[in-house]
């Protein structure tokens, strides 16, 4: 081999080590504005996720603190066409440079119609977002066809003393929770509580037909699978579950049975256990 050609085969490489050195380094830069790429998508996706938060949690704040209502009698709201007089809305942002505006705000009221509704039985208007929303009267109930039940958990407090009680069929407390390996309350704490609760006789107060319930819960596959297989267990809960309900004198029509995550196996357990 001459002399020149070996020169010229030597810078060939160099060439081809310097391209391949280039293209790694372009790769690694693709790669990591990939990475970066993501990593800006992500926190654009979290911060518009809590900002659509903040926004719905301030639309109930606002609605709380400036709430008017405005409730219909029957007797009284015969017309076809319901008025109602306020002070204009004024927005919260910008300045007013109407001056005439200004002026009937301060010395005038505006006066909103609404065309009369059977289901027309109040209004409220949020006056920070000019807002107005139609409410449910208290005297409706459901249709004979129609069964409702709703669940009052234990964390809610004495809350159900504002349920609208005529809109429901039934109703369950939640929850006694089942200890898979006796039988007994996994929280005997929330039993006592709800012992001294008034939920099934403000209910009863407030609708004479309405059903009232305990909610019993058992949760997992292996726990249900322990239990329903478990017959001393099943007799304890029995057992103590008629003593909740002896406490109370009578005033709760029966349980409902919540167990989630049942295994197949066990279809016919459950069964047996539902029949005692």
């Amino acid at each position: 081999m001459k002399l020149n050609e070996f020169a010229q085969l030597v810078s060939r490489a160099k060439a081809c080590k310097i391209l391949c050195m280039l293209l790694m380094f372009i790769l690694s830069g693709l790669t990591s504005n990939g990475q970066i790429r993501k990593s800006i998508y992500g926190a654009k996706r979290k911060a518009k996720t809590a900002i659509n938060r903040t926004k719905r949690d301030s639309r109930g704040l606002n609605k709380a603190l400036s709430s008017n209502k405005r409730t219909m009698d029957s007797s009284l709201d015969t017309a076809d066409v319901i008025m109602w007089a306020m002070k204009p809305h004024v927005p919260n942002s910008g300045m007013i440079h109407d001056y005439k505006y200004v002026y009937n705000f301060l010395h005038n009221q505006q006066e909103y119609t609404f065309q009369r509704d059977p289901d027309l039985k109040s209004i409220e208007w949020d006056s920070i977002n000019n807002v107005f929303y139609k409410n449910i009267g208290s005297d409706y109930k459901l249709d004979d066809n129609v069964e409702v039940i709703g669940w009052h958990p234990y964390w809610m407090g004495d809350s159900y003393k504002d349920y609208n009680y005529k809109l429901l069929s039934m109703i369950s407390y939640y929850s006694y929770d089942i200890n898979p390996y006796t039988g007994g309350a996994l929280n005997p704490e929330i039993i006592e509580q709800f012992i001294k609760d008034s939920v099934p006789e403000f209910a009863k107060a407030s609708n004479k037909s309405i059903k009232t319930l305990i909610s019993v819960t058992s949760l997992g596959k292996e726990n249900n699978s322990e239990f329903l297989t478990s017959e001393l267990a099943q007799d304890q809960f029995i057992y103590e579950i008629l003593e909740v309900l002896g406490a109370k004198d009578g005033r709760f029509d029966g349980i409902d049975l919540n167990f989630e995550e049942i295994d197949p196996l066990h279809r016919g357990h459950f069964t047996r256990f539902v029949k005692k």
